[in-house]
C-alpha cells in the first residue's frame, strides 16, 4: 500500500461534531501518530479509516481508491483495539478459521504456528483468556498485515 488519504471527514454524534472537516494523507514508509486528549476524535477517525463506522461527510482513499464498501481496499488495513471485536464464545481456532475466510491473504497455518509460539491453546474459548492474552491474539491476527498494509492501533 502506498497511501491512505482522508478528505474532509466529518462525523457527528447526537448533534456534537466528533470530527470536523479533517483532511490529511498517510504515506508508505513512515510512522504516524494521532495525538489529542480524550474525546478529540482519534478513535472515531481510525474507525472511519477502517470502515468500522462511517463518516457523515468526506471520504477515505486507499491507494487512490475509495475505501467505502471496497473489500479489496479493506484487506489492506487492519484495525486493532483493546476492545475484543470477536464473539467471546468462539474458540481461538474458530477465530482463525473465520479470519482465514474473511481475508484472502491470511495464512492460517502460520497463524496456528504463531498461536503455539504465543502459548495460545486454540481449543479454548476466547472468554477463558485474560485481557493480555486476548491482545496476543490480536497481535497474531495482524502479523500478516505488517509488511503489506497500514496497521492502525487504538489503545484506549
Amino acid at each position: 500500500m502506498n497511501s491512505i488519504e482522508v478528505r474532509h471527514i466529518t462525523k457527528t454524534y447526537h448533534g456534537q461534531k466528533a470530527i470536523d472537516d479533517v483532511s490529511f494523507e498517510f504515506k508508505s514508509g513512515k510512522i504516524y501518530g494521532l495525538l489529542g486528549k480524550n474525546g478529540a476524535g482519534k478513535s472515531t477517525l481510525l474507525k472511519i479509516i477502517y470502515q468500522y463506522i462511517f463518516a457523515d461527510e468526506g471520504e477515505v482513499l486507499i491507494d487512490g481508491q475509495s475505501a467505502n464498501n471496497n473489500e479489496q481496499m479493506q484487506e489492506k488495513v487492519y484495525y486493532m483495539s483493546e476492545m475484543n471485536l470477536y464473539p467471546t464464545g468462539l474458540k481461538v481456532k474458530d477465530i482463525l478459521k473465520w479470519t482465514d475466510r474473511f481475508y484472502q491473504k491470511f495464512d492460517i497455518d502460520k497463524a496456528i504456528r504463531l498461536a503455539n509460539l504465543f502459548g495460545l491453546d486454540t481449543t479454548k474459548k476466547l472468554i477463558n483468556y485474560p485481557q493480555d492474552t486476548k491482545q496476543s491474539l490480536n497481535v497474531l491476527l495482524l502479523y500478516h498485515w505488517i509488511f503489506l498494509t497500514l496497521f492502525l492501533m487504538n489503545r484506549f
